[in-house]
């Protein structure tokens, strides 16, 4: 597949991450400030209150008339569903920090998150994307497990179970969404078929929409038929997992039509998710995503077939779902600690040169062997 101008400069811009980090943190900088303010003035939002700011910041979007993202690739993975803010916290720099994958990918291919952002290392889920992504990369890829186990619930503790007395019995539902790259068309009458079946019983019945589909005509149906509408927030809210997280915590069951990277999040957390079939059909507007389609389609198919109307938690889902979301890949503070002291040294040593970082990386087992023998699992783990 012939790649664009603007990507091939990407690609070599990834080369030097100093050179990289300068070029992206002084381009679009009108754009990247407009931005940053619109964001932060959503992100103080209690999206479980009330979602009629996030819908009347998206049909400005939709009109064009506001960004809905930075051009700054190094900024938005730092920001992207609040993950690398739940692993790291706030870093004054992030140039010798991983990158962080923004979830569930089964593509045989690396995107934005890796491809365009020249740092030391990589952090995904598990050691199916590390595998994929080291075949393209030679940066460590650290396999940390689900991203959600590190985040921190929206509320607090008091506030939890008073929403979870007022909410009562919970279905939470993740109807599919589509983005700027991906539209969707799907059969509206079968999915609100589906759910009458699944909605008696439950005191609440909480439809989680993505920002992108916040004004859809489904989402409206939804709302008219008096379901409560809740969002996460838009893509680069630091906030978006807390609240993910904490949706999921006040739910009883979750159900949807898609599977997605919530799919590991909601068994993660020890909640049974019901897949339904409406009919999906993908479209996708960037040739990277359509190339593998057939590489796609065989993971996704293994992951849905385990909950496909499956009203429990099973030990097939678990195996199964265990391999892709890293089940058994959690990483304690001190070893995320140790992964960002890692990325740091390969950094010193490459000064952000991706043509040495092989050499940093046997530098380094040979230092770590023999002096901190955690740090060498780590990087050992990582390749």
């Amino acid at each position: 597949m012939a790649i664009s101008i603007k990507d091939y400069a990407k690609t070599i811009l990834a080369k030097n991450a100093k050179v990289n980090e300068f070029v992206y943190d002084h381009a679009d900088l009108t754009r990247h400030a407009k931005y940053i303010n619109l964001l932060s003035e959503l992100s103080n939002l209690d999206y479980l209150d009330s979602v009629d700011p996030l819908k009347e910041y998206m049909k400005a979007v939709k009109n064009n008339k506001l960004p809905f993202y930075s051009t700054n690739a190094n900024w938005s993975n730092a920001h992207i569903y609040g993950i690398y803010h739940s692993l790291f916290g706030q870093q004054n720099s992030l140039i010798s920090t991983p990158s962080v994958e923004h979830g569930l990918i089964l593509h045989n291919a690396i995107f934005t998150d890796t491809r365009f952002t020249s740092r030391p290392a990589c952090v995904s889920m598990s050691s199916f994307r590390k595998k994929i992504i080291r075949s393209y990369s030679n940066r460590p890829v650290f396999s940390v497990g689900p991203y959600i186990d590190y985040a921190k619930y929206y509320y607090n503790n008091d506030r939890l179970r008073e929403l979870k007395n007022s909410l009562g019995k919970t279905l939470l539902v993740f109807p599919s969404h589509s983005t700027d790259n991906c539209e969707l068309s799907f059969d509206q009458k079968k999915f609100l078929d589906y759910l009458e079946k699944y909605i008696v019983g439950f005191d609440t019945i909480l439809i989680n929409s993505f920002y992108w589909n916040i004004n859809d005509l489904l989402i409206s149906a939804l709302e008219s038929e008096g379901f409560k509408i809740v969002s996460c927030g838009l893509r680069d809210d630091i906030h978006f997992l807390e609240r993910l997280k904490s949706y999921i915590y006040l739910s009883d069951v979750v159900i949807g039509d898609s599977i997605g990277t919530h799919v590991g999040y909601v068994l993660s957390m020890n909640k049974p998710y019901i897949y339904m079939d409406s009919d999906i059909k993908e479209e996708y507007s960037d040739p990277k995503e359509r190339e593998d389609l057939p590489f796609v389609n065989y993971h996704l198919n293994k992951i849905r077939d385990c909950f496909i109307e499956s009203p429990m938690i099973t030990p097939e889902q678990k195996e199964v779902c265990g391999s892709y979301w890293g089940f058994d890949c959690h990483k304690t503070q001190d070893e995320l600690n140790s992964i960002l002291e890692i990325s740091a040294d390969i950094f010193e040593y490459t000064q952000g040169k991706e043509r040495t970082i092989n050499q940093a990386v046997n530098y380094l087992l040979n230092k770590y062997i023999v002096e901190d023998t955690v740090k060498y699992d780590l990087l050992f783990d990582a390749l």
